[in-house]
Protein backbone atom coordinates (compact mmCIF):
# COMPACT_ATOMS: atom_id res chain seq x y z
CA UNK A 1 0.00 0.00 0.00
CA UNK A 2 1.40 3.56 -0.89
CA UNK A 3 1.24 6.38 1.70
CA UNK A 4 -1.42 9.07 0.48
CA UNK A 5 0.68 12.39 0.54
CA UNK A 6 -1.14 14.08 -2.64
CA UNK A 7 -1.52 13.74 -6.19
CA UNK A 8 2.12 12.51 -6.92
CA UNK A 9 1.43 9.48 -4.42
CA UNK A 10 -1.72 8.71 -6.18
CA UNK A 11 0.00 8.59 -9.77
CA UNK A 12 2.49 6.52 -8.31
CA UNK A 13 -0.28 4.06 -7.41
CA UNK A 14 -1.56 3.90 -10.73
CA UNK A 15 1.27 3.42 -12.47
CA UNK A 16 2.50 0.69 -10.07
CA UNK A 17 -1.40 -1.25 -9.59
CA UNK A 18 -0.94 -0.35 -6.21
CA UNK A 19 -3.65 1.00 -3.62
CA UNK A 20 -3.68 4.10 -2.07
CA UNK A 21 -4.20 4.85 1.95
CA UNK A 22 -3.64 7.28 4.64
CA UNK A 23 -2.78 4.51 7.47
CA UNK A 24 1.54 4.86 8.34
CA UNK A 25 0.56 1.26 9.80
CA UNK A 26 -0.25 -0.15 6.51
CA UNK A 27 2.09 1.91 4.13
CA UNK A 28 4.82 0.06 2.83
CA UNK A 29 5.37 3.26 0.06
CA UNK A 30 5.95 6.44 0.34
CA UNK A 31 6.15 8.90 -2.03
CA UNK A 32 7.91 12.22 -1.85
CA UNK A 33 7.45 12.18 1.27
CA UNK A 34 6.96 15.46 3.46
CA UNK A 35 8.86 14.10 6.38
CA UNK A 36 11.88 12.38 5.99
CA UNK A 37 13.75 12.31 9.39
CA UNK A 38 11.72 9.41 11.06
CA UNK A 39 11.28 7.33 7.99
CA UNK A 40 13.66 4.49 8.34
CA UNK A 41 14.29 1.59 6.90
CA UNK A 42 11.14 1.96 4.00
CA UNK A 43 10.58 1.96 0.36
CA UNK A 44 10.20 5.35 -1.01
CA UNK A 45 9.71 6.63 -4.58
CA UNK A 46 10.60 9.95 -5.91
CA UNK A 47 8.33 10.66 -8.59
CA UNK A 48 9.19 14.54 -8.88
CA UNK A 49 12.30 16.60 -9.98
CA UNK A 50 11.80 18.92 -7.51
CA UNK A 51 11.87 16.94 -4.77
CA UNK A 52 15.08 18.09 -2.86
CA UNK A 53 18.50 15.84 -2.59
CA UNK A 54 18.98 16.99 0.94
CA UNK A 55 15.90 14.74 1.84
CA UNK A 56 16.79 11.97 -0.53
CA UNK A 57 20.54 11.81 1.05
CA UNK A 58 18.62 11.64 4.54
CA UNK A 59 16.57 9.23 3.59
CA UNK A 60 19.07 6.84 2.26
CA UNK A 61 21.00 7.93 5.39
CA UNK A 62 17.89 6.44 7.22
CA UNK A 63 18.38 3.05 5.26
CA UNK A 64 15.31 3.44 2.89
CA UNK A 65 15.91 1.80 0.00
CA UNK A 66 15.02 4.93 -2.53
CA UNK A 67 13.49 4.83 -6.02
CA UNK A 68 14.39 7.68 -8.20
CA UNK A 69 12.42 8.52 -11.44
CA UNK A 70 15.17 10.28 -12.45
CA UNK A 71 18.69 10.81 -12.37
CA UNK A 72 20.16 12.69 -8.99
CA UNK A 73 23.14 13.59 -7.42
CA UNK A 74 23.00 11.10 -4.56
CA UNK A 75 24.63 7.88 -4.33
CA UNK A 76 22.77 4.46 -2.82
CA UNK A 77 19.29 5.10 -4.82
CA UNK A 78 17.73 3.27 -7.88
CA UNK A 79 17.39 5.12 -10.63
CA UNK A 80 14.17 3.54 -12.15
CA UNK A 81 12.67 5.84 -14.68
CA UNK A 82 9.01 5.56 -15.46
CA UNK A 83 8.02 2.75 -18.35
CA UNK A 84 6.07 4.64 -20.78
CA UNK A 85 2.90 2.32 -21.66
CA UNK A 86 -0.38 2.08 -22.39
CA UNK A 87 -2.65 2.80 -18.96
CA UNK A 88 -6.27 2.34 -19.37
CA UNK A 89 -6.58 3.50 -15.21
CA UNK A 90 -5.47 6.72 -17.02
CA UNK A 91 -8.29 8.87 -18.75
CA UNK A 92 -8.37 12.32 -20.05
CA UNK A 93 -11.47 13.78 -18.37
CA UNK A 94 -12.16 16.86 -20.86
CA UNK A 95 -10.58 19.27 -18.72
CA UNK A 96 -7.50 21.36 -19.68
CA UNK A 97 -5.04 24.07 -17.38
CA UNK A 98 -3.64 27.02 -18.63
CA UNK A 99 -2.32 28.13 -15.65
CA UNK A 100 1.32 27.41 -15.06
CA UNK A 101 1.73 28.05 -11.79
CA UNK A 102 -1.57 26.23 -10.21
CA UNK A 103 -0.29 23.99 -6.93
CA UNK A 104 -0.52 20.23 -7.55
CA UNK A 105 -3.08 20.40 -4.43
CA UNK A 106 -5.13 22.59 -6.91
CA UNK A 107 -5.07 20.08 -9.33
CA UNK A 108 -6.04 17.02 -7.47
CA UNK A 109 -8.88 19.42 -5.18
CA UNK A 110 -10.25 21.13 -8.39
CA UNK A 111 -8.97 19.35 -12.12
CA UNK A 112 -9.27 15.58 -11.31
CA UNK A 113 -10.46 12.88 -9.69
CA UNK A 114 -9.66 9.18 -8.56
CA UNK A 115 -11.39 6.46 -7.55
CA UNK A 116 -9.74 4.03 -4.80
CA UNK A 117 -11.77 0.92 -5.13
CA UNK A 118 -10.86 0.90 -8.87
CA UNK A 119 -7.59 3.06 -9.16
CA UNK A 120 -8.67 5.09 -12.39
CA UNK A 121 -7.53 8.40 -12.31
CA UNK A 122 -8.93 10.84 -14.91
CA UNK A 123 -7.15 14.06 -15.53
CA UNK A 124 -6.78 17.24 -17.42
CA UNK A 125 -3.91 17.96 -19.82
CA UNK A 126 -1.45 20.22 -19.17
CA UNK A 127 0.28 22.30 -21.48
CA UNK A 128 3.75 21.13 -23.26
CA UNK A 129 5.45 24.15 -20.66
CA UNK A 130 4.17 23.15 -17.49
CA UNK A 131 6.59 23.09 -14.96
CA UNK A 132 8.05 19.91 -13.93
CA UNK A 133 6.84 17.38 -16.58
CA UNK A 134 10.56 15.94 -16.87
CA UNK A 135 13.80 15.80 -15.34
CA UNK A 136 16.83 17.31 -15.99
CA UNK A 137 17.84 13.98 -17.43
CA UNK A 138 14.71 14.30 -20.01
CA UNK A 139 12.75 11.54 -17.98
CA UNK A 140 9.26 11.79 -17.22
CA UNK A 141 8.57 12.78 -14.02
CA UNK A 142 5.20 11.52 -12.73
CA UNK A 143 2.89 14.91 -13.79
CA UNK A 144 4.64 14.39 -17.36
CA UNK A 145 3.93 10.26 -17.51
CA UNK A 146 0.56 11.17 -16.23
CA UNK A 147 0.20 14.07 -18.94
CA UNK A 148 1.57 11.86 -21.56
CA UNK A 149 -1.51 9.03 -20.77
CA UNK A 150 -3.65 12.13 -21.08
CA UNK A 151 -2.55 12.79 -24.92
CA UNK A 152 -0.42 15.47 -24.05
CA UNK A 153 3.06 14.57 -26.28
CA UNK A 154 5.69 15.22 -24.09
CA UNK A 155 7.64 12.49 -25.74
CA UNK A 156 7.44 12.24 -29.22
CA UNK A 157 9.90 9.61 -30.47
CA UNK A 158 7.67 6.80 -28.65
CA UNK A 159 4.97 5.34 -30.48
CA UNK A 160 2.66 5.73 -26.89
CA UNK A 161 1.48 8.97 -28.25
CA UNK A 162 -1.73 10.48 -28.66
CA UNK A 163 -3.13 7.91 -25.82
CA UNK A 164 -6.38 9.92 -25.11
CA UNK A 165 -7.36 8.95 -29.08
CA UNK A 166 -6.08 5.68 -29.15
CA UNK A 167 -8.04 5.13 -25.37
CA UNK A 168 -11.69 5.92 -27.06
CA UNK A 169 -11.45 3.00 -29.07
CA UNK A 170 -11.65 4.63 -32.32
CA UNK A 171 -8.34 4.18 -33.62
CA UNK A 172 -6.14 1.11 -34.00
CA UNK A 173 -2.46 1.04 -32.12
CA UNK A 174 -0.18 0.17 -34.67
CA UNK A 175 3.53 0.82 -35.37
Amino acid sequence: MIYFEGLESIIESTYLHDTIGNRVSEASTYVNPGSTKYLTGKVVIINSPTYPEESISELVTNGCEVVVRGKVGVEGVIIQPYILRLELRVMWNGRTITDLNIPLSDILRDYSSYDPDTGFLYFPKLPLNFPGLKWPDGELSCLGWVAQQVGVNIKEDTIFRDLDILKTGKVSFSR
